[in-house]
C-alpha cells in the first residue's frame, strides 16, 4: 500500500518500513558492498520503531546513503523533543546503536516493559538493506551484475538477449494466443503501423485457412 510519513514523502508499505527510493549502484568502488550487503547510493526509506522518549509510542525514522570521502555515509532523521533530530555515521550498526541504547534505558527504567536487546538487533535489518522485498529490488538495479564479491540472496541478473525476448503475439489477444504461432521479436519495440500490418496479414491468412477449410469438407461430404 502507498503511505505517506511524517515528512510528507510518500512510499510503499513493507511490514513497519516504508520504501522510497532504492537508488543507485556505484560499482566504481568496493566500499559500497560487501560480501552479503549492497549499500545504494540516493537509498531512502522509513522505519517505524519504538520512540526514545516514549514507550507506549513508535515514532518513524527516515533513513538514507549518501557518499563521504568515496564512502557510504549512513543518516537517520527523526522527532526529537518536539525537534528534528539528524545523525550520521559511516557504520550502519553504530548508527542504530546510539538510537537502540537510547531506547532501552529507557524502557529499564520503565516497571512491566519488555526490554530490548542490543545485540540481537542489526542496523542494516533496521535501515531496510537486508528486508526481503527491497532486497530483491536492489539487486535487480542496473550495475548489480558489476559488483565483485558479492552473492547474490535471488539469483545474477542475465543479460537480456533476442533469444530471451518474450514471443510476439499478433492477434494481441490471450483467448487466440494458443491458436497462433509465436514469433521472436527481433526489435525490442514495433511500431504501430508494423503492428497493424502483422493483425491485417493474420486474419487474411486465417480467413483463406478456414475458407479452404470449408472447400475441402464440401467437396468430402458431395
Amino acid at each position: 500500500a502507498v503511505v505517506s510519513t511524517q515528512s510528507g514523502h510518500y512510499g510503499r508499505g513493507i511490514g513497519p518500513m516504508i520504501f522510497h527510493h532504492p537508488g543507485h549502484i556505484l560499482n566504481n568502488t568496493s566500499k559500497f558492498h560487501s560480501r552479503d550487503i549492497i549499500y545504494p547510493f540516493d537509498y531512502s526509506a522509513t522505519r517505524i520503531f519504538w520512540s526514545t522518549e516514549d514507550v507506549g509510542k513508535r515514532c518513524s525514522y527516515d533513513c538514507s546513503i549518501d557518499v563521504k570521502n568515496e564512502a557510504p555515509l549512513f543518516k537517520m532523521s527523526y522527532q526529537k523533543q518536539g525537534k528534528t533530530g539528524d545523525i550520521e555515521n559511516v557504520c550502519v550498526d553504530a548508527l542504530w546503536k546510539e538510537i537502540l541504547n537510547s531506547i532501552a534505558e529507557l524502557r529499564s527504567k520503565t516497571p512491566d516493559i519488555l526490554s530490548i536487546h542490543v545485540k540481537f538487533h542489526k542496523g542494516t535489518f533496521l535501515h531496510g538493506l537486508t528486508e526481503r522485498n527491497v532486497l530483491r529490488i536492489i539487486e535487480g538495479l542496473p550495475g548489480s551484475d558489476k559488483l565483485e564479491g558479492y552473492t547474490f540472496c535471488y539469483g545474477r541478473i542475465e543479460t537480456v538477449t533476442l533469444e530471451h525476448l518474450v514471443p510476439f503475439n499478433p492477434s494481441q489477444s490471450a483467448r487466440t494466443e494458443k491458436y497462433t504461432k509465436h514469433t521472436k521479436r527481433f526489435a525490442c519495440v514495433f511500431v504501430s503501423n508494423t503492428r497493424e500490418v502483422l493483425m491485417f496479414l493474420y486474419f487474411v491468412f486465417r480467413l483463406v485457412y478456414e475458407w479452404v477449410y470449408m472447400l475441402h469438407a464440401t467437396a468430402v461430404y458431395l
